[in-house]
This record gives C-alpha cells, sequence and structure tokens, in this order.
C-alpha cells in the first residue's frame, strides 16, 4: 500500500494523505521528527509554522468533543501566549526539484518527511492544508497536534537564536501529554 498525491501544491490533498500516515502508526512523531530535523533550515521554518498555524486555527474551533478537546484546550493557550512579533515570515522555497506527484509507505518516515518537504516546497499559503485538517477526524486532528508538540521539543534542545527556533521553544513550554483515544 502506498499514499499517493497527484497535486502536491493541493494543500488538501496533501492534509488527506499526510493524516493518512498520521492514521497508520501510533508513533511515528519521532521518526518523524528525526527525518524532519534532517531538512534544511527553510524547511524546518516552514513545516513550524505551518504546526503553529495548525495550533491558531484549532484553537477557533468551538464544535470539539473528548477526541480532541485536549488539543484544543491547549491551542488556546498558546494562543494566549503568542502574538505577532513570535512569528517568523514564511519562506518562499523553490520547487524546481519537487515532484507534482508523490507516493510513499506508510511505513517510510523517510519518505514521509520527503512528502512534507515537497508540500512545502509546492504550497504558496497553508491554508487548504489547515481548512481539510479542521474538516478531518478528531482523532486524527489530536493525533497532529501531538506531531507538532514532539516537533517543538525537539527545538527545546537545539541551541540556535533562529527566530522559527525561540517560537518552538516558547510553544514547548506549554507541552503536555494528550490522552491516547
Amino acid at each position: 500500500m502506498y499514499i499517493e498525491v497527484k497535486d502536491l501544491g493541493n494543500g488538501g490533498e496533501a492534509a488527506t494523505a499526510f493524516f493518512l500516515y498520521l492514521n497508520t502508526y501510533s508513533s511515528v512523531n519521532v521518526a518523524f521528527c528525526n527525518e524532519m530535523m534532517l531538512r534544511g533550515s527553510d524547511i524546518k521554518q516552514n513545516f513550524t509554522l505551518l504546526c503553529v498555524e495548525w495550533l491558531k486555527a484549532l484553537a477557533g474551533q468551538n464544535v470539539f468533543d473528548d477526541r480532541n478537546e485536549a488539543s484544543v484546550i491547549y491551542a488556546r493557550n498558546i494562543g494566549e501566549l503568542l502574538d505577532d512579533s513570535d512569528m517568523p515570515a514564511r519562506k518562499e522555497l523553490s520547487a524546481r526539484y519537487a515532484p507534482k506527484e508523490f507516493a510513499f509507505s506508510p511505513d517510510d518516515h523517510a519518505g514521509a518527511a520527503e512528502f512534507m518537504e515537497h508540500y512545502l516546497r509546492r504550497c504558496k499559503t497553508n491554508d487548504d492544508f489547515i481548512n481539510a485538517a479542521l474538516r478531518s477526524h478528531r482523532t486524527l486532528q489530536q493525533a497532529f497536534t501531538r506531531l507538532c508538540c514532539k516537533w517543538f521539543s525537539m527545538f527545546a534542545e537545539v541551541s540556535s537564536r533562529k527566530k522559527y527556533v525561540k517560537l518552538a521553544k516558547k510553544v514547548d513550554t506549554l507541552r503536555r501529554g494528550f490522552p491516547f483515544i
């Protein structure tokens, strides 16, 4: 079985594919984040921004249930912690070598990180990805929030003055465990 995407520039299609990956294994967080840490700084910055944009969108949700309540509360706390000065600018990335189509195995964490890199290179904004994620199953929303938390916690260990690393460290101060539902 492979997860296939026909248009990596389509945020909705990319979100659906990535959430299939998240739904396949319950412990993708560390393996995926380790692979993302091997990417260039512009990719890491844009992925950090995707995670923060996700949390900001999730914080605005008024309809939630037990499956993602902890994520919504956490996201609201993050929203209270951050202001616009915390946010680095989105990096404009070259899509020159990023394919339009991509397929990866759900147990291939390096492939999932490569998929995310190509998505980040092809998309202009994360709006469609975020909107598709907000329409996804609540348990998958919780899984994506958990993945973002792991991403932030990895940067809490990095020594850097880059703005996106400082942002991740600030967000990580509110890290907490989420229930597995």
